[in-house]
């Protein structure tokens, strides 16, 4: 069975495994994975209670983070309390192809409907196709693209959750 864990302190190691895999992934496919200061920028938010990890038999399978708000890609509208913002979504090495981010997916989006959001937004470079097909095949609507002070095009999706909790 498949259940998501806040992550703890304790944590942080299989955690930033995770997204380095994932990152590394990224790159292989062409896509400029960001390179971020993982140890640090994890540590916070793992801190404030804001990144889930999956687990499935005993074993970290991926991890997601789950937040309240993002006016960075969503801008004042990522400030309405109308809904929960999923990032970093990223599956274990040899996990791909087996639909456990179908499944990550659903489980952040339950945490969103319990925050008593309508609503589940996310975002991910417009120029990967591939991913923003994906989204789209998980019952996310299209909503625009933004472009970053650091001049990347992000490609922002919403899904209606149904009635909030």
């Amino acid at each position: 069975m498949l259940e998501l864990v806040l992550a703890r302190t304790a944590d942080l190691q299989a955690l930033i495994a995770l997204l380095l895999s994932s990152e590394a992934r990224q790159r292989a496919l062409g896509f400029p994975a960001p390179s971020l200061a993982y140890t640090a920028e994890q540590r916070r938010q793992v801190e404030r209670a804001k990144i889930y990890l999956a687990r499935e038999h005993g074993a970290w399978v991926g991890t997601v983070q789950v937040q309240r708000e993002d006016a960075k890609i969503w801008g004042l509208q990522g400030l309405d309390g109308e809904a929960g913002y999923i990032h970093s979504l990223a599956i274990a090495e040899g996990r791909q192809g087996q639909g456990l981010g179908a499944r990550i997916l659903a489980l952040a989006e339950e945490r969103i409907r319990a925050l008593g959001r309508p609503l589940a937004r996310l975002d991910c470079r417009a120029d990967n196709a591939g991913l923003c097909k994906y989204y789209r095949s998980q019952g996310y609507e299209v909503r625009g693209v933004v472009a970053l002070e650091s001049g990347e095009a992000m490609q922002r999706f919403e899904k209606a959750l149904g009635d909030a909790r």
